[in-house]
């Protein structure tokens, strides 16, 4: 089901705060020095970081002001240049519930590390490479970064409700049962395909921008490793599948001959973040959520095309026994049978060990 085209109907979906961002002012050299003072134990980062603190200790973190956060963030940005503002620009922006604010964040990281790799704060003969990329790792942490943008309202209607990927991702696995379906359907059938177009399009201006930071800690990381983006890009390429169902023009990878191919990062997203997106299955099945995928996508044919079908229920049986052992999957389908099982089960082994077999 897709939504209906209008005239800038944007406010439909969660965008974020309104701004202006002076990229050129927060990436160019500094007068007097390029990268500006270390800005770490001015009082006003300091305070930045203690809200950072305390929302991950579970103390408050609801009563924090995140659009006040992205401001203070930004204003520190245009004194320093230092890559930890884009990171707490992006985490601040996913605690707001907005994906423009991200993108900013994220957009911000990788221009500093692509233009001030050698000076940015903080700087390499200080903390070496490992410590920038421990500050990077915070995008790939599930706490820091990855809940919080899960609960980002993708889909928002004044009456009707907020929806984020994880509703989005319900609704298509359990369809009209699913708790909300309703409400959900409604608003979306006042939603203007423009809206959903615009955010995914943020969305893929932040996993690119992820690929960028990706690519520059590859390239420099020497014997070491760079961070592993890999549940970052799961996420988004999932979010992004969620809304690309209900767009007119977008496919659900947003892949194409371009990036497909740029270098490790590019590969690290195809091979396992795009294989996420929930539509047709690319390549090879390598993992249990690859095989959680390819049933989900087989359960949407069904419920699409053949409606009457039972194959969806047998795959959400199917599915949940994906990591269950064969002893657990046997008392699923028939407890009675537990005991003759192990009996026989026993019987072989026993008969192995004697070598009689």
């Amino acid at each position: 089901m897709a939504p209906r085209r209008g005239p800038g109907r944007r406010d439909a979906i969660e965008r974020g705060i309104a701004r202006v961002v002076d990229w050129a002012g927060l990436v160019e050299p500094l007068d007097g020095d390029p990268v500006g003072p270390d800005l770490s134990y001015d009082a006003e980062r300091v305070a930045i970081e203690d809200v950072f603190a305390t929302s991950a200790s579970g103390e408050r973190a609801e009563d924090v002001n995140w659009r006040d956060v992205i401001a203070r963030v930004q204003a520190q940005a245009a004194r320093t240049r230092d890559l930890w503002l884009g990171i707490y620009w992006a985490r601040a922006g996913a605690m707001a519930g907005a994906l423009d604010a991200v993108a900013d964040g994220v957009q911000l990281l990788a221009a500093l590390i692509e233009t001030h790799w050698d000076m940015v704060h903080p700087q390499l003969d200080e903390v070496g490479f490992l410590g920038r990329k421990s500050a990077c790792d915070g995008l790939a942490r599930h706490a820091e970064f990855i809940q919080p943008l899960r609960r980002v309202a993708l889909i928002a209607h004044p009456r009707l409700g907020s929806y984020s990927a994880a509703d989005l991702e319900r609704f298509e696995q359990e369809g009209d049962a699913a708790e909300g379906y309703g409400m959900f359907r409604a608003a979306l059938e006042q939603l203007d395909a423009e809206a959903i177009d615009a955010a995914i399009d943020t969305l893929d201006t932040i996993r690119d921008a992820i690929r960028r930071v990706d690519r520059v800690l590859t390239d420099n990381a020497g014997e070491d490793t760079g961070t592993d983006f890999a549940p970052t890009y799961q996420v988004l390429a999932q979010m992004r599948a969620g809304l690309a169902r209900h767009s007119h023009t977008a496919t659900a990878s947003g892949t194409d001959a371009g990036t497909a191919g740029e270098g490790a990062a590019a590969q690290t997203d195809t091979a396992r973040g795009d294989s996420a997106a929930g539509g047709f299955i690319a390549g090879r099945i390598e993992t249990r959520d690859d095989v959680l995928r390819a049933l989900d996508a087989v359960a949407d044919y069904y419920r699409r095309r053949e409606p009457g079908s039972a194959v969806p229920l047998a795959l959400r049986r199917a599915r949940e026994w994906v990591p269950k052992t064969f002893i657990e999957v046997l008392a699923d389908i028939a407890p009675a049978s537990m005991e003759d099982a192990r009996r026989v089960l026993m019987s072989q082994s026993m008969m192995a060990e004697a070598g009689l077999e």
